[in-house]
């Protein structure tokens, strides 16, 4: 795609999708994404990029406080609604879903002429829990 391509799409995509800028600010910090590069070296067709979105938790990552279930319950469902509202992006137009996941996601696919930049950017996620065991007895 070339830069007059790319900054038609842009503009198209900030006026008619621009309003779900925030919910992609909300996985921002949580999509992580994986391309499988342990495949063949020379292959005609590059598989989708795989994205890992690390749910919430109630007790934070970063620190050890605990949050009270109704913080976390809000921000478990903000991550679902965001990642719904992708996806059904993904069904509708997928150079829109495409530019949000690379402009306010943070997912790279590398640059202009890159082996990445082909690749697909999958509208399935997998989801990464931090389960930890405690034990009342």
């Amino acid at each position: 795609m070339s830069v007059e391509d790319y900054e038609a799409v842009a503009a198209r995509v900030e006026q008619q999708w621009g309003f779900l800028v925030p919910w992609c600010q909300i996985l921002q910090p949580r999509v992580h994404h994986h391309y499988d590069s342990s495949t063949e070296l020379y292959e005609w067709e590059v598989s989708e990029i795989e994205l890992r979105v690390v749910m919430p938790r109630r007790r934070g990552i970063h620190d050890e406080h605990e949050k009270d279930e109704a913080t976390f319950c809000r921000q478990f469902r903000a991550v679902r609604e965001a990642m719904a509202l992708l996806i059904a992006v993904h069904h509708v137009d997928y150079l829109a879903y495409s530019h949000l996941m690379m402009e306010y996601c943070g997912v790279s696919v590398g640059d202009y002429g890159d082996e990445l930049d082909d690749a697909p950017i999958a509208s399935e996620f997998v989801f990464c829990f931090s389960v930890r065991f405690i034990d009342v007895t």
